[in-house]
């Protein structure tokens, strides 16, 4: 028979069992002491891993459950080949069902040291690759009797092959990698992204084996590759510690005076405009004066960079109804023609 059935045997026992409902348990205990402080999203992320590990496990039961039954007969060959089958199975069902309980606890782990901070779906997906890979790696040694070294050393070329026709895959799989350890940005983050020109900003919602994830300010979704994203220059505008400035300019009419034009629009925002932050203090600034109209700056602060389009309608319709309840107009274009009389030669 090509199954070792010994092995198998020595491998499922009551003790293996014991060991994968361990995990499970001690998941669900921490799961336990974490979820009143977990936010709605991440509650459903768990408890949707939680029903696809408990489907797995429930496969896993019936297969060591058959496997005992059938163990405790006196077999024929066909027989023993289909219990040994039915082990096999039940070695990588039950196998699937750790790496699914491990990758619940490294979630649980990561949404505990970063409570406000979301994580990554691709630490965890390169744990339950690294742990997968393990895994396999020792059944092929402890039932087949493979030499993977060996192996490895011998298939040289084969890797040659696969490694030039997933170079793209790769590459952006190791940017991905990369850019976990240069952390220069993280989820939630708004991030602006300069590529040969060209600029995408947007919100970090994900990033996967291929590509980052951004929200954009219309909320539509850009798919930027790993690999693009550690060649851009990226620009992080998720200062969590301190506000984000904004800027207005208004062109008045020659006639108004700066220090009225300033009390006015700076009373403007005594009175509270949603979004914008009583502190830093806003303040205003005459920056250029020419024969047409006067330019100021108006600087203001706000917190949320995703609403800055709703934030500088309100700004602007506040300075609106303030310059016209006292009748200061905005600039006029003016066009200068002259008339030459002047013939051509």
């Amino acid at each position: 028979m090509w199954l070792p059935s010994k092995k198998i045997a020595e491998f499922l026992t009551f003790e293996s069992v014991f060991i994968v409902l361990s995990v499970i348990l001690f998941s669900l205990l921490v799961y336990q002491f974490l979820k009143y402080r977990l936010t709605a999203e991440r509650k459903y992320l768990i408890q949707d891993l939680y029903k696809n590990l408990f489907r797995h496990l429930l496969s896993f039961i019936i297969a060591f459950a058959l496997y005992q039954t059938l163990g405790l007969r006196n077999l024929d060959p066909l027989a023993e080949s289909i219990q040994g089958i039915i082990g096999l199975a039940c070695m990588i069902s039950g196998s699937l069902v750790f790496i699914k309980a491990s990758r619940i606890l490294l979630f649980e782990y990561l949404f505990m040291t970063s409570l406000k901070i979301a994580v990554p779906v691709l630490l965890v997906n390169i744990f339950s690759l690294i742990l997968s890979a393990t895994i396999a790696g020792f059944f092929a040694t402890y039932l087949f009797n493979m030499r993977l070294a060996s192996l490895l050393a011998g298939s040289a070329i084969l890797s040659v092959i696969l490694g030039l026709a997933l170079q793209e895959t790769l590459g952006n799989l190791f940017s991905g990698i990369a850019l976990q350890f240069d952390k220069p940005f993280e989820i939630d983050d708004w991030v602006e992204i300069n590529n040969a020109g060209q600029k995408i900003i947007g919100k970090v919602y994900e990033i996967t084996w291929r590509a980052t994830l951004l929200i954009g300010l219309g909320d539509e979704i850009h798919t930027v590759p790993n690999r693009v994203l550690a060649q851009s220059q990226v620009t992080n505008f998720a200062a969590k510690d301190r506000p984000f400035l904004r800027r207005l300019t208004l062109r008045l009419e020659l006639g108004a005076n700066p220090e009225s034009i300033r009390t006015l629009i700076l009373g403007a925002f005594k009175q509270k405009i949603e979004g914008v932050l009583e502190h830093p203090v806003p303040d205003i600034f005459l920056v250029e004066l020419t024969e047409s109209w006067q330019e100021y700056r108006l600087i203001y602060y706000i917190q949320l960079y995703g609403s800055q389009i709703e934030i500088g309608d309100r700004v602007l319709r506040r300075c609106v109804e303030i310059l016209n309840q006292n009748r200061i107009a905005l600039a006029h274009t003016q066009v200068t023609v002259t008339h030459s009389n002047a013939r051509p030669v």
